[in-house]
C-alpha cells in the first residue's frame, strides 16, 4: 500500500511540474469527441467506488464529489455497483481493491 501511495504522489508530483512547463491543458471547456466529458448541461459523470476499497479511496471520492459541487453547483451521485442506465461512469479505485478496475484490467481494457 505504501508503494502505490509513493507512485500516485510521484505522478501529482510530474503533472504539477508539466503543467508549468507549457505542456498544453488537458481540461477544456469546448466538446471534444475524443474527450471525456466530467460535466455538460448541469450533469456531472457519475462515481463508480468499490465498497470494498480503501477508506482512502472513499474520502478522496468524496472529496472530489465536493468539488464538483463547488465548481458545477450539481451534486454527483456515486455507486458500488454497475448501474444500468448510465452511458458514462468515472471509476475511483485501487488495482486489486476494486472488481471494476481488476475486470478492466482482465478484458485488457487497461
Amino acid at each position: 500500500m505504501k508503494s502505490n501511495l509513493l507512485i500516485s504522489l510521484f505522478l501529482i508530483l510530474s503533472f504539477s511540474n508539466l503543467q508549468g512547463q507549457g505542456i498544453e491543458s488537458f481540461v477544456t471547456t469546448n466538446k471534444e469527441s475524443e474527450c471525456f466529458t466530467l460535466t455538460e448541461q448541469g450533469v456531472t459523470v457519475p462515481l463508480l467506488i468499490d465498497s470494498a476499497d480503501f477508506i482512502g479511496v472513499h474520502r478522496a471520492a468524496t472529496n472530489l464529489q465536493l468539488d464538483f459541487k463547488a465548481v458545477t453547483g450539481t451534486q454527483v451521485l456515486s455507486f458500488s455497483y454497475l448501474p444500468a442506465q448510465k452511458k458514462s461512469l468515472l471509476i475511483i479505485g485501487t488495482l486489486g481493491k476494486s472488481k471494476f478496475i481488476d475486470q478492466l484490467l482482465q478484458k485488457g481494457l487497461l
